[in-house]
């Protein structure tokens, strides 16, 4: 089991691209819960979060891994989203509809 891609700590405004590989190159896998971590970090609350996944082989034996990654807060971060919500608020009524708009800052102002 391996995990790839992580960056240990993510900002609010960061994307997570972890990515999770589980291989028996003897019998192969009967089954795996190993799953890559993407999106946005907002998708996470703020804090430490470890992640572990398990893998059976043909053979029957189990091997498991883990990743642990930290969601943080800062005034840069916080200053990002309230960048993206100035932009939504710019372009509302003109590339994006107002009830888009409306929606996309609703949701980048309930991460602050």
């Amino acid at each position: 089991m391996t995990y790839a891609g992580n960056a240990g700590t993510y900002n609010v405004a960061d994307v997570l691209a972890i990515t999770c590989t589980a291989a028996d190159n003897l019998s192969g896998l009967a089954s795996t819960t190993c799953a890559d971590i993407t999106g946005p970090a907002t998708a996470f609350p703020p804090g430490v979060h470890t992640v572990f996944a398990s893998a059976t082989d043909n053979a029957g034996n189990v091997g498991s891994g883990s990743t642990t990654f930290t969601v943080a807060v800062t005034f840069d971060g916080l200053c990002a989203l309230r960048a993206f919500i100035n932009l939504v608020n710019a372009q509302s009524g003109k590339v994006l509809s107002q009830a888009d708009a409306a929606v996309l800052a609703a949701l980048a102002q309930g991460l602050m």
